[in-house]
């Protein structure tokens, strides 16, 4: 572990060294993005390259500018009580757990090389397994919304004995080969406040529904449902992850347009999520007189 001085920053420098490896104790998803928020913003990487090495329990991850109601099952994802985050970064939704090992390849622009960084990866599982067919050419790339789907291979499916512990000091031990570095691996805790001023924080930003969901790219929903063989059109803006206009076409014997009108204006503003959408709907029911046939239909919407 890192020996506690004044900073992290301000171990690297006193270390000196061109290339630093660093492996998260986390395994919660918050705390590992806001490490690499930290180091970002916070280490000289125009002098020196490093590599992040860390693990997440099961969690979906999207990009940065993706919209989790297209690319998630949502209601899934709460009966399994899986987590969902937003990178600061752009690119795909991924899906994170203990059999997956997280590179975090940190330099300066001018010296980035995507190349060389997935060489590092490859070169270390054919030196594991010198049969494994890792190709070289086969690099995703995703710069927006949808995500593409990309093949896959389960390295416990080609050798039982591999452990992330195996493969994260093969990643290493190549990494420091590839850039000629001579670095020992660090492992640092993102928890630490005092060894990273901040971090605390950033890990909460990340948590918060404004950033998860509020930083969805605007987007329209039309859906139908069908209710007692009668169809009821719903057509929604929404903006920053709430509803910004809503238009709902229900029957008069259901509401009458008047009180359809303020059904609406009753979700416009509201986040686009379904325990806020049953508050709202509740309350709605509970200051407005209808039959008990009328208020059981609405219920099911």
């Amino acid at each position: 572990s890192v020996r506690l001085k004044s900073t992290l920053s301000t171990f690297f420098d006193e270390v000196g060294k061109a290339g630093i490896i660093l492996k998260s104790a986390s395994i919660g998803i918050f705390e590992n993005l806001a490490l690499e928020d930290w180091i970002h913003d916070h280490v000289d990487l125009q002098n020196r390259s490093m590599l992040l090495l860390w693990r997440n329990s099961p969690v979906v991850v999207i990009g940065r500018h993706q919209n989790p109601w297209q690319e998630c099952n949502l209601p899934l994802m709460r009966r399994l009580g899986i987590p969902l985050a937003r990178r600061r970064s752009g690119g795909g939704t991924v899906f994170h757990d203990f059999g997956n090992i997280n590179m975090t390849f940190f330099t300066s622009k001018k010296k980035y090389d995507r190349h060389r960084n997935l060489k590092v990866v490859t070169s270390a599982l054919k030196a594991l397994r010198p049969d494994l067919d890792s190709n070289t050419s086969e690099v995703i790339k995703s710069n927006a919304t949808p995500s593409v789907p990309s093949p896959v291979k389960n390295l416990l499916d080609v050798d039982p004995t591999l452990d992330s512990s195996t493969i994260m000091d093969a990643i290493a031990s190549q990494y420091n080969n590839e850039f000629g570095f001579d670095g020992p691996v660090i492992t640092v805790d993102p928890t630490h406040e005092a060894l990273m001023p901040g971090i605390h924080k950033m890990a909460q930003d990340l948590q918060t529904w404004e950033w998860i969901y509020g930083r969805t790219p605007k987007f329209s929903v039309c859906t139908s449902l069908v209710v007692d063989d009668v169809t009821i059109q719903f057509d929604m803006d929404i903006k920053n992850g709430t509803v910004e206009q809503c238009a709902v076409e229900i029957p008069e014997d259901w509401l009458s347009p008047e009180m359809v009108n303020e059904f609406t204006s009753t979700l416009n503003g509201s986040k686009y999520c379904p325990n806020e959408t049953a508050v709202l709907v509740a309350a709605f029911m509970r200051t407005h007189s209808m039959t008990g046939g009328v208020a059981e239909k609405i219920h099911r919407l």
